[in-house]
């Protein structure tokens, strides 16, 4: 808890304003950063990079070992698929949850609340193990571990965007959130390997949970030593607009004001059209995988999913650093940019499912390598622009928004093509291929063309002196106080004021950065 006299100051999201010795002469002076920081974003990167594939090879950890999983445990087919299904279910009810958590309380316990979380998960798991509990009691235990880890999940997946604001300046921000969506994907293939390499026996799955449970320790004590929430000098000017202060115990938690956040949210402009678009293709893109998965299994055909997984990651970080690093030098418009990114990804989505129905391996793998190059920058592309959009809202809750309608999304289409499968061997394909081909009008439909935190920094001349930046005016911003009261509103002068509640609130009371578009 901070003064309240620092409370009112503009700030990075978790910095205690009151600790002053942070401020170098660079910062005052609003000049760039000292080289130290550079190298340093680099590191954290590479910490959330560790937590992010660690939480993604424990969510796959028995989709390829299913045949497996149910001689261990006793079970159907179908709930050992839901130890990986219930990552999805857990993330679309408590994302919005942690979204609001992070963005108050900061990047750094974001982080260690998913490790914490993932340890508490991996160690359910083990407990049945000196007991000799096996059998139906170990499926409990790991179905247990398995939604404390969806937890965990909730927090990693929202956290990119947050990430690359708090310490990577504009040239590179987009390319930050797109290694950071590269590093979930190499989690995920890690994952699809190395449970069958360690798992190839019902007797070594005891042995996969234990080394999940070190790692998880492992994972832990790291990012509790080294992981920091923000860099010791603020990366850019747009860092204190977008920073949402600190709350009590009880308000970060609350549900209602949870709601009129996300009703403020989904009534700026634009907003859901372009979160719908994002899910549609990246649902499709998920479901795909998982269709192509039991489809191999079912019909014992030769499995092509594993080696198209692979070309789509090495593939996929060469299309991350291309359309990220566009993005961030403004070689073309940040929407421009997402409608070839999504036109790319539906024409070889379509590609691949003809190949598919062709049983043509080697066009299987070009147009898997297509949906690579275009496929791994959906995510980062969509989410900086739902933040350009919707600048100063709340970070994590703006990305945690969007990846639920993508989860939902992937559910819906996950059912339907279990219901089209028994129709016909192909046809879940064609029609995730259709229904991601709707993304296109949906993106090019929607009023996401306003860059507000870049104009923001353009006419501050991105200075990262907070008490100089904190004064500029945001353009073509409006006050929308309709729903609630509690809100820190920019007007339509630009100027910030608060809003006095109905009701009297405590001294602590703080209020929440959201706007919309006039």
């Amino acid at each position: 808890m901070t003064d309240r006299k620092d409370a009112s100051l503009p700030r990075c999201m978790g910095h205690k304003s009151n600790d002053r010795g942070s401020e170098s002469k660079a910062d005052k002076a609003g000049t760039k950063p000292r080289p130290s920081y550079w190298k340093n974003r680099w590191v954290m990167l590479l910490l959330y990079g560790a937590l992010t594939i660690s939480d993604h090879i424990f969510w796959v950890s028995f989709w390829p070992i299913t045949s497996r999983g149910k001689e261990f445990f006793g079970v159907s087919d179908t709930l050992v698929f839901m130890l990986s299904m219930i990552y999805i279910i857990v993330f679309i009810v408590f994302a919005p949850i942690a979204g609001q958590v992070v963005d108050h309380l900061g990047l750094r316990y974001g982080v260690l609340s998913a490790a914490l979380f993932n340890f508490f998960g991996c160690l359910v798991k083990v407990i049945p193990a000196p007991f000799s509990l096996g059998g139906k009691s170990g499926y409990v235990f790991t179905f247990l571990g398995h939604i404390l880890g969806g937890v965990a999940h909730s927090f990693i997946l929202i956290l990119p965007a947050t990430l690359a604001q708090n310490w990577f300046d504009s040239k590179t921000r987009v390319l930050a959130q797109g290694l950071c969506s590269t590093l979930s994907q190499i989690g995920i293939t890690t994952g699809v390997f190395l449970a069958p390499a360690i798992g190839y026996s019902k007797g070594r799955i005891a042995l996969l949970l234990l080394l999940q449970f070190l790692g998880s320790i492992a994972i832990l004590i790291i990012e509790l030593i080294f992981f920091v929430g923000e860099a010791p000098v603020p990366p850019s000017s747009s860092i204190q607009r977008s920073a949402n202060p600190p709350l009590p115990f009880p308000q970060y938690l609350s549900l209602r004001r949870l709601r009129n956040t996300l009703f403020t949210l989904l009534r700026i402009p634009g907003f859901f059209g372009t979160s719908l678009a994002f899910g549609v293709a990246k649902g499709a893109y998920y479901a795909i995988w998982v269709v192509l998965s039991l489809r191999d299994r079912m019909y014992d055909s030769e499995s092509h999913s594993a080696n198209v997984l692979l070309i789509y990651l090495f593939v996929g970080v060469l299309g991350t650093v291309v359309w990220c690093s566009i993005i961030d030098r403004t070689v073309l418009n940040h929407r421009s940019v997402n409608i070839l990114i999504y036109c790319g990804f539906t024409v070889s989505l379509l590609l691949f499912c003809a190949s598919l129905l062709m049983d043509n391996f080697a066009l299987v793998g070009v147009s898997g390598a297509f949906m690579g190059f275009f496929g791994s920058a959906v995510s980062p592309c969509s989410i900086d622009l739902l933040v350009e959009n919707t600048f100063p809202g709340p970070l994590a809750l703006t990305s945690a928004t969007a990846l639920v309608i993508f989860q939902v999304c992937s559910l819906v289409f996950i059912w339907v093509n279990f219901e089209m499968t028994a129709v016909q061997k192909y046809a879940p394909g064609i029609f995730l291929s259709i229904a991601a081909a709707f993304s296109v009008p949906l993106l090019t439909g929607s009023e996401n063309s306003h860059l507000r935190r870049r104009d923001y920094e353009a006419r501050t001349g991105n200075v990262t002196n907070p008490q100089a930046a904190g004064q500029a005016p945001i353009h073509g911003i409006a006050a929308n106080g309709a729903a609630c009261t509690h809100f820190f509103i920019i007007n339509k002068e630009g100027i910030a004021k608060t809003e006095q509640p109905e009701e009297k609130e405590s001294e602590t009371q703080t209020c929440e950065v959201l706007a919309s578009r006039g």
